[in-house]
């Protein structure tokens, strides 16, 4: 077998054990959501979002900071938690695409 046949065999085998780490991972991520509980996270989001954007709220300072400090972490939970559903979704399209490329590096870029 010529080596460069080698090298795309090998690459194109991980594909398929990469697609199944992504399922785990997708799995894994749906459990992590359900413990966040995303849906309460983003009404909180919302109503932490109304209640800073409240004039008076600056009159009691000590208020003030733990309501900025709460959506600041409520914010940043969700937004990680965005980033990582979106890359769990894409990586399987991403190593279609380099399989019909037949491209490693896309491969090795998608991972």
């Amino acid at each position: 077998m010529e080596k460069g046949l080698d090298t795309s065999i090998k690459w194109r085998d991980h594909v398929a054990e990469s697609l199944k780490d992504v399922a785990q991972l997708s799995h894994l991520l749906e459990s992590i959501e359900a413990v966040k509980d995303v849906e309460n996270l983003k009404l909180r989001k919302t109503a932490l979002e109304v209640e800073a954007s409240d004039p008076n709220l600056w009159n009691d300072t000590e208020n003030a900071q733990k309501v900025n400090s709460e959506l600041s972490r409520v914010q940043n939970e969700l937004s990680m938690l965005q980033k990582l559903r979106q890359r769990v979704e894409e990586m399987p399209l991403l190593f279609e695409l380099a399989l019909d490329e037949n491209d490693e590096g896309a491969f090795n870029d998608a991972l």
